[in-house]
């Protein structure tokens, strides 16, 4: 309420005015004490109350912070942290990891980015406290389809495999030369950080090397 009088009963948002409050030191401005609907009873300036600035004890803006942390109650969990360094890496230019997520046109879908609820009802719970969010093709986004939850090992050999080779002008990954050759891409891998050249790498093999096949 706005009006030029302010008496008891009057209702501003939450609160009733009860009585009088104590005049403010130094201040012709008046004050009121009023029950907020909670029960809670404060003493209140009454241009606050006739502006719209005060409306409740602070119990309305406690139940809203209340609200939106716990919507889906995941807050506090690794799998909402995980969504939500996923969203910050792709989304967020000013982070370190972005050039390597967003800044190569990594992206997050609509659905995932808009609700962690629905991330989690697609991805389901991490399996154990070493799992984390892998895309599957590394050049491809955080989508259903192409995100599972793995561990460091399977995070791994998947960064190895999507490791992209070029070869007399043709450029494919690791898994795609391994499927070309019929080799290992830990093979090829081993090779590479041996400083074997590529196209050897891929492309000849080395009877009584452990690590061939």
């Amino acid at each position: 309420m706005n009006g030029h009088f302010t008496v008891p009963g009057m209702v501003y948002g939450r609160l009733t005015v009860i009585e009088p409050g104590p005049p403010i030191p130094g201040s012709k401005k008046k004050t009121w004490k009023c029950r907020c609907s909670c029960g809670t009873m404060r003493i209140y300036r009454q241009e606050y109350l006739r502006s719209g600035h005060t409306s409740s004890c602070g119990c309305f803006q406690r139940e809203a912070f209340s609200k939106r942390r716990t919507t889906h109650g995941k807050s506090y969990t690794a799998e909402y942290h995980i969504w939500s360094q996923m969203k910050t890496r792709c989304l967020c230019s000013t982070v370190p990891g972005f050039k390597d997520y967003g800044g190569r046109g990594i992206k997050v879908c609509d659905r995932w980015k808009k609700s962690f609820s629905v991330f989690l009802a697609d991805m389901g719970p991490r399996s154990s406290v070493v799992h984390s969010l892998d895309r599957i093709n590394n050049d491809g986004n955080y989508e259903p389809g192409n995100c599972r939850w793995a561990t460091p090992k399977q995070q791994s050999a998947n960064q190895r495999s999507n490791r992209r080779l070029t070869i007399d002008g043709v450029t494919l990954t690791l898994a795609e030369w391994a499927e070309r050759t019929g080799m290992r891409v830990s093979t090829i891998w081993t090779r590479l950080n041996r400083d074997w050249p590529a196209a050897d790498a891929v492309g000849r093999r080395i009877r009584g090397h452990h690590e061939d096949q």
